[in-house]
């Protein structure tokens, strides 16, 4: 079974409008699993790019509040940090997607007017400078080494790049 939550959009509902809303469901569908026709022992999360941050959240949420279990977590390309100084930031400064004022501008949308010099805290990610983000670069840092990894096991799956820096669309061999 698959639950797929219609949380709250910044910048009309800023954080932590959309933690409190995958939470919720994430508690909901937990206490209803077995009405449901599913097995409240195997739930999962996931989610890309803001979802996947949400996805965190829920699991260290579920970890601190000792339930519900989460078994497993898929994090695509997850937003999960606001250090646009990492190499992973500033290598892709000017992608032709994503580019840094992008990048800031979303993350002003969702937090609103909370300060992000103190992002970890603030942002309620529970990231540290060694961030997940960094999983974009081939010589990254795993998740499942830094200090705010839930209990779930982590295994970093990196996939070649679509764009490359020169702006092309030949994948990388």
């Amino acid at each position: 079974m698959v639950v797929s939550v219609d949380y709250r959009l910044a910048p009309e509902h800023p954080y932590p409008a959309a933690v409190e809303d995958a939470w919720a469901a994430t508690q909901w569908v937990a206490a209803h699993a077995e009405e449901l026709g599913a097995d409240p022992d195997r739930l999962a999360v996931a989610g890309d790019s803001a979802g996947g941050n949400l996805a965190a959240v829920v699991a260290q949420l579920a970890r601190d509040a000792g339930g519900p279990p989460i078994r497993f977590q898929l994090l695509w390309y997850p937003a999960t940090t606001w250090d646009t100084s990492l190499p992973s930031f500033t290598e892709n400064a000017n992608a032709p997607l994503l580019g840094d004022s992008a990048v800031k501008g979303f993350s002003r949308w969702y937090v609103g007017d909370l300060d992000l010099s103190d992002y970890a805290r603030d942002a309620g990610t529970g990231t540290s400078r060694r961030t997940w983000r960094d999983c974009l670069r081939r010589t990254s840092p795993s998740r499942a080494t830094t200090p705010c990894a839930t209990t779930v096991p982590a295994t970093p799956n990196c996939l070649p790049r679509r764009v490359c820096p020169r702006n092309c669309t030949t994948p990388r061999r």
